[in-house]
């Protein structure tokens, strides 16, 4: 009898603590990573989105509220934001001789959150899947010695990310991250100063899918 007592006194003990972690109504995410894209549908008059230079460095942060007490699913925002960077030549700007290019873009992405968050029964591990409509926007400068184009392409996307996280203090976590986000852009506006328009704005569509990497902290409380 004394065993049996022991035992549901020991099972009790480790629910209630499992529980304790698991409920913890709000939590916050904030990771750094790396971004690949590639376009799906590119206008070849949108020489300065070429898929092969929308990938850089990923910063990606998210706060979510727990739906009651005993719930595994959870609502808030997510938002992320890519920085990028290249050097190539082209005849971009002369269509007779190539020059050095220089092409920057950066991307942001935010949008309200579901995600549905799943801990281990000793609350050392967990995971999660998140999902994401949002706005997003693209800004973009290209040039070379002479010339410059600057263009914004605004539109909106979806974006679906998975969580693996492991339990590092009390309430603190370390966390790996992986995301598929889809964006589509039709609403651009362009600004230049050289001799030759690079760019046609005017009824031009851009669709992207983007493969995100990253890892960072979760805090739980």
């Amino acid at each position: 009898m004394k065993k049996i007592i022991t035992l549901i006194a020991i099972i009790t003990g480790i629910s209630a603590h499992s529980q304790y972690i698991k409920h913890q109504r709000i939590l916050v995410d904030v990771t750094a990573g790396y971004s690949i894209a590639a376009s799906l549908k590119l206008d070849e008059k949108n020489l300065n989105f070429e898929s092969t230079n929308l990938s850089g460095v990923l910063f990606d942060a998210s706060a979510y509220y727990r739906l009651g007490f005993n719930s595994l699913h959870m609502v808030g925002i997510r938002g992320s934001y890519v920085d990028a960077k290249n050097t190539f030549e082209s005849v971009m700007f002369d269509d007779f001789f190539p020059s050095e290019i220089d092409k920057k873009y950066n991307s942001f992405f935010i949008g309200p959150s579901y995600m549905a968050n799943y801990v281990s029964f000793n609350g050392k591990f967990s995971s999660s899947g998140a999902l994401t409509p949002g706005y997003t926007q693209i800004n973009s400068v290209i040039s070379d010695s002479n010339s410059e184009a600057r263009v914004k392409a605004s539109g909106y996307g979806i974006s679906f990310s998975g969580t693996s996280s492991r339990r590092l203090f009390e309430s603190f976590d370390w966390i790996l991250k992986l995301g598929i986000n889809y964006s589509k852009y039709s609403s651009f506006s362009t600004s230049y100063s050289g001799p030759k328009e690079i760019v046609i704005a005017e009824n031009n569509k851009f669709d992207l899918i983007r493969v995100e990497i990253s890892t960072g902290f979760s805090y739980k409380f």
